[in-house]
């Protein structure tokens, strides 16, 4: 298969209109950073063979238990003119909950996954948390609210390139936190610059609905490259496509939160599905398990199969996956190549992230916590020795990090029985937080 070098994603609505619009501004970008930086394209390359390199040690290693679930804490940058572009906390953690969600394979609609990949098709083992504590060691919400005198953020820029100025405090934007430690996720209403008929400039609304790069600005990047810096890392999303509680009118094929799932995908290294080639069987996504395919499929629900595979048996293009351009409605897997690759990137080009998730808190994953059963429906039974007399809190976080269970101990060996019998079907992180500040963490599933 053919590698085809991702630098960022663009995802753009189409409307109807005389101009012609770009589907997709990734080739245009990519080609505007390698006219740039000669060693761009290297860079991304060598970022993506390292992850496959581990992916397979990652599934092996791994096992996908339940302390080999990755999670990265998120930072949201809401950047607003007018009002409907404040968007409210219950939206942005409502977007939290559906990467989760989608990547944890937990959607309704895996019902909708065709039978030729079912077997394909995995949870991800990886979790998204707003952050709460900031780079200065400081309580925060995951949330910083910027009143901006923009109206609007123009992406894409005259001569093919590119504008990023949603990034930076110094434009009407605002700065990213350490990205070696969070995601940064920029909300903002992004502009489409066009020509019209009449050969005048205009900037669109609604076309342009979010970007991230991938894991190309780590540290293979060449020395003193810094007009392509790390501050430029993390997502970008258009305010009216976070969430599916969204106020905000859009069709329906992109109301469902999963613009920040496909970007995701992206930040974590993953190419789009048809490998950005144009009616061309021969470009690729890099991962063996997903079909080949011609082009991408814009906003439809269609079972095509437009490339020949080279063995048999012969299987329609994937457009289920949340890396093809289908509606929403449609999208409902990764596969488990996809999984593989987006893990070993965590292991090799954002494993600060990872670590960070930990670090901030002075958490312990810890082998010796016995929790059973897992998964539980209704009695969770916690065994653990602290290996000293100690008052401790235990308490249980949701995939938002936020507190829905607490209980005070203070024995050195715990041997208790939570009822969780009422908490929603997810993923969850229990701690054992003692008085000396010792955090010791793991992880179960709530079922039905």
């Amino acid at each position: 298969m053919k590698f085809f070098t991702l630098v960022f994603s663009l995802f753009l609505f189409i409307e109807t209109q005389s101009q012609q619009i770009i589907p997709c501004y990734t080739r245009e970008i990519q080609d505007a950073n390698e006219k740039k930086y000669s060693w761009y394209k290297r860079a991304v390359d060598d970022a993506f063979n390292e992850a496959k390199f581990h992916a397979l040690e990652s599934r092996k290693s791994d096992g996908f238990t339940d302390d080999s679930i990755y999670t990265i804490n998120v930072v949201f940058h809401v950047l607003w003119n007018v009002a409907k572009e404040n968007l409210h906390d219950s939206i942005l953690k409502r977007q939290i909950e559906i990467l989760n969600r989608d990547f944890g394979r937990r959607n309704a609609d895996t019902t909708k996954t065709k039978f030729a990949f079912r077997s394909r098709a995995s949870a991800a083992g990886i979790q998204f948390k707003l952050a709460t504590v900031d780079p200065k060691g400081d309580s925060t919400s995951g949330v910083l609210r910027i009143q901006t005198d923009k109206k609007g953020f123009v992406v894409n820029l005259p001569g093919g390139f590119y504008s990023d100025s949603m990034k930076y405090t110094s434009k009407g934007g605002s700065n990213a936190w350490n990205n070696s430690k969070y995601l940064n996720i920029w909300v903002c209403r992004t502009k489409n610059k066009i020509t019209n008929g009449m050969g005048q400039e205009e900037d669109k609304d609604d076309q342009i609905l979010g970007f991230a790069f991938p894991p190309a600005n780590m540290p293979n990047w060449a020395p003193n490259s810094s007009a392509e810096s790390p501050e430029l890392d993390g997502m970008v999303l258009h305010y009216k496509v976070v969430g599916d509680n969204n106020p905000n009118l859009m069709p329906a094929s992109l109301k469902g939160g999963r613009t920040a799932v496909h970007e995701a995908g992206h930040y974590l290294g993953l190419r789009h599905i048809w490998g950005d080639g144009i009616d061309d069987c021969a470009d690729s996504d890099g991962i063996d398990d997903t079909p080949d395919a011609k082009n991408k499929q814009q906003q439809t629900c269609d079972s095509l199969n437009t490339c020949t595979e080279a063995t048999n048996p012969q299987l329609p293009d994937m457009s289920e996956n949340y890396m093809d351009y289908t509606s929403e409605l449609c999208t409902n897997m990764f596969s488990k190549g996809q999984v593989d690759l987006m893990r070993g990137v965590m292991k090799t080009k954002r494993k600060l992230l990872y670590s960070y998730g930990l670090s901030v808190e002075n958490a312990l994953l810890n082998p010796t916590m016995n929790l059973y059963p897992n998964p539980v429906s209704s009695e969770l039974h916690v065994e653990f020795d602290l290996m000293e007399q100690v008052k401790c809190e235990i308490a249980i976080f949701n995939q938002l990090g936020e507190k829905v269970m607490s209980r005070e101990v203070n024995h050195r060996f715990i041997d208790e029985k939570l009822n969780v019998e009422a908490l929603p079907i997810s993923f969850y992180t229990i701690k054992i937080i003692s008085a000396n500040n010792k955090v010791y963490s793991s992880k179960f599933i709530k079922l039905d």
